[in-house]
């Protein structure tokens, strides 16, 4: 049992300190941390941020340099306190590399300083016949295989580059 209480003034606490309650409300900041760690062992949200007012909802920082925002209404920036769209990433060279948990494979997709885009399979060379592949609809319209072969409505193409009519009709339209 115990009592309802205000504080005043500072407070010093040597220990662990517990807070057992639904809502706990803390508008202070924290210096000199070494770590906040948030342990959840149940099946509702670890961490949950509402921001009701206008300002960010998140900015980390590595020493004074910001390296993640998260703005009010959602756009989410790397390496960038100001993204222009839902995702922006800035940086000296900006990537975005997917990995594959079972293989270790990975592509990337990326820019360069003259505005380039690259798209990179298996950028780690990890896996022979490589492919990047346009999907439209849910069925593949483009392929470009490892030896720089492009089949267009073609999953296998004989010539450097195969055009067949879409649809499936197997007449080859162009083939060089």
């Amino acid at each position: 049992s115990g009592t309802n209480g205000d504080f005043s003034g500072d407070v010093t606490i040597d220990g662990n300190l517990t807070v057992n309650g639904t809502t706990t409300t803390l508008d202070t900041n924290l210096t000199e941390v070494d770590k906040v760690e948030v342990a959840a062992n149940n099946s509702t949200v670890g961490v949950a941020i509402t921001q009701s007012g206008t300002g960010d909802i998140i900015n980390l920082f590595d020493g004074n340099t910001e390296v993640l925002t998260v703005t009010d209404g959602g756009k989410v920036g790397i390496g960038t306190d100001d993204p222009g769209r839902v995702l922006t990433i800035r940086n000296a060279e900006p990537r975005i590399r997917l990995i594959d948990d079972d293989t270790g494979s990975f592509s990337e997709v990326y820019t360069d300083n003259t505005g380039h885009l690259y798209l990179n399979a298996d950028a780690g060379q990890s896996n022979g016949g490589s492919r990047i592949l346009f999907n439209v609809d849910g069925s593949e319209k483009v392929r470009i295989t490892s030896d720089g072969k492009v089949g267009i409505n073609d999953n296998n193409p004989a010539n450097q580059l195969v055009v067949k009519a879409p649809g499936g009709s197997g007449h080859t339209a162009a083939a060089v």
